[in-house]
């Protein structure tokens, strides 16, 4: 008999699993008392709160002061093993140190340099920023 190894993964998140985890979200919090008083009629529109996740996840894949991961699960060795996502997680990175600001001065969706000041959205500029790293989703 052949055991199969199973590993999981951190990595980065990747617009290819924003579904997965809108889907993770979805099943996690349906029921949470939070969820379930902003999306009182979720059994009449079953999937508003998975599309709000959706939409959710995709605005913070693009924000460059967030971090994406998702927890990889691998079945099996080498190229062939089955992978699938188990969990994500969504870290904020705030601050004015070196590594802050160098994160935020890229736009990580896009690969661009483009400083956070001159972006069309309002975000405001680094030294603005409070100094945490906390969990967001």
């Amino acid at each position: 008999m052949t055991s199969l190894k199973t590993a999981i993964t951190v990595r980065p998140m990747e617009r290819k699993d924003v579904s997965d985890c809108a889907t993770i979200a979805d099943a996690a919090f349906r029921t949470d008392e939070l969820f379930v008083r902003l999306y009182p009629r979720y059994k009449e529109y079953p999937n508003e709160l998975r599309d709000w996740w959706l939409v959710r996840l995709k605005g913070r894949l693009v924000d460059p002061i967030t971090v994406p991961l998702v927890a990889e699960a691998s079945i099996g060795d080498g190229p062939d093993a089955e992978k699938e996502i188990v969990g994500f997680a969504v870290w904020l990175r705030l601050g004015t140190d070196a590594g802050a600001l160098e994160r935020m001065a890229k736009d990580t969706y896009l690969h661009s340099e483009t400083p956070l000041s001159h972006r069309s959205d309002g975000t405001p500029a680094a030294s603005e920023l409070p100094v945490p790293f906390f969990v967001l989703c």
